[in-house]
């Protein structure tokens, strides 16, 4: 057999630090079998985590909605994720912190079931940021409100590939009553410009979207920058009276878009108020790690 490249990285597996290509779990973890489990991934540069504790908060807010036992504190997760930096040399990292309900075969969960967590932590590149180009896509029939942030991904890496062969790099879910409501792994915003008014919506949670950190931080810098931003239902009908459109996710960032389905976008042009937004987003990073990096690879600029 072929020889494998070690995995670079870190695990946190039942309490003990290993390199991720020595890690291992049981297979009757509940998260191989049902997927019953949550998760959260955040991003961090030169040891410094972004928007950690938002993250951890959510991880438990979805793991008590599915009634999965969360004895840790954010203390005891926070000090993990260190620990795993400290062994980790590169620029910009990804971290990703698993819950699961535990070891059990049965989809019954037996009493008193005791979860498992898990820590891993890699080195983690952007592609280029230059601008995607998004496919629309029906999603299956879900409830409104706030989508969970589950290990359940085969629809939408099914959706992907079948944008991939269309030559798209992404795509645009649309729910049941035509609204858009998020990327494949990310939140949307949205401009359109009347006149010298400027109008930036991202769809609400209403319509059906996890409830991305990056996505709230945004929009709390927005405010703060006294830049008007409203979440409202847009329908993909609507789509054509927008000059401009990005992604947000805490790995990628803020990612332009310059097409959805047919229609062209004007977020990549030199003076886009998108390059504004971007920078306000990256005054923040600077201000939290203590100095300017590049996105994509971490390297001080």
């Amino acid at each position: 057999m072929p020889a494998h490249s070690p995995q670079p990285g870190f695990a946190l597996v039942r309490g003990k630090v290993v390199r991720l290509d020595e890690a291992s779990i049981s297979l009757l973890d509940r998260s191989i079998l049902y997927g019953d489990m949550v998760f959260t991934t955040v991003v961090g540069f030169h040891k410094t985590v972004l928007n950690l504790e938002p993250h951890l908060e959510r991880l438990r807010r979805h793991a008590t909605e599915l009634l999965i036992p969360f004895p840790w504190s954010n203390q005891e997760l926070a000090f993990d994720v260190t620990s795993l930096l400290d062994l980790v040399h590169e620029d910009k990292v990804q971290i990703r912190i698993l819950v699961s309900r535990g070891l059990n075969g049965g989809l019954k969960p037996l009493p008193n079931l005791a979860p498992e967590k898990y820590v891993i932590v890699t080195p983690s590149t952007s592609p280029v940021m230059s601008g995607l180009a998004v496919q629309p896509k029906p999603g299956m029939a879900l409830a409104r409100g706030e989508h969970l942030k589950l290990g359940n991904y085969p629809y939408t890496v099914k959706a992907l590939l079948e944008a991939q062969a269309a030559g798209f790099d992404d795509i645009l879910w649309v729910n049941q009553d035509g609204e858009i409501t998020e990327g494949s792994t990310s939140n949307i915003f949205l401009l359109a410009r009347h006149g010298d008014e400027l109008e930036i919506i991202t769809p609400p949670v209403y319509s059906g979207i996890l409830k991305g950190t990056t996505r709230d931080l945004l929009m709390e810098l927005l405010y703060k920058a006294k830049i008007p931003v409203t979440e409202q239902i847009v329908l993909v009908d609507e789509i054509p009276r927008f000059d401009e459109a990005f992604f947000t996710s805490s790995i990628q960032g803020l990612r332009p878009i310059k097409s959805i389905g047919k229609h062209r976008l004007h977020t990549e042009r030199p003076h886009a108020t998108f390059k504004h937004i971007e920078r306000l987003f990256l005054t923040w990073v600077e201000s939290i790690i203590g100095f300017r990096v590049e996105w994509q690879s971490g390297k001080p600029v």
